[in-house]
């Protein structure tokens, strides 16, 4: 039983540090989120999607990161770290 104590104890540990930062993608008007906005750290080929709630997770960001928010029918958005909207 101890066993799995530890594993429990690891894999929230684990867990707790692999966290990033989570934002969300809405349309400003609406304020419906936007599932499966592309969203791309400028300058490399790292990015991610946005689920079915708008939400997307970025891990070790920088103050000067610089993030591009694309989505079908809307205009691309770009902001650095320090200036992402958060809700």
């Amino acid at each position: 039983m101890k066993f799995y104590r530890y594993i429990f104890f690891f894999l929230l540990i684990t867990s707790a540090l692999l966290q990033g930062e989570t934002f969300r993608v809405m349309d400003k008007k609406t304020g419906a989120p936007l599932a499966g906005a592309n969203v791309l750290i400028v300058g490399s080929e790292k990015g991610t999607v946005s689920d079915e709630e708008g939400y997307f997770t970025l891990k070790n960001l920088d103050p000067t990161t610089e993030i591009r928010i694309t989505y079908m029918g809307y205009y691309a958005v770009s902001y650095t770290h320090l200036t992402l909207p958060t809700n």
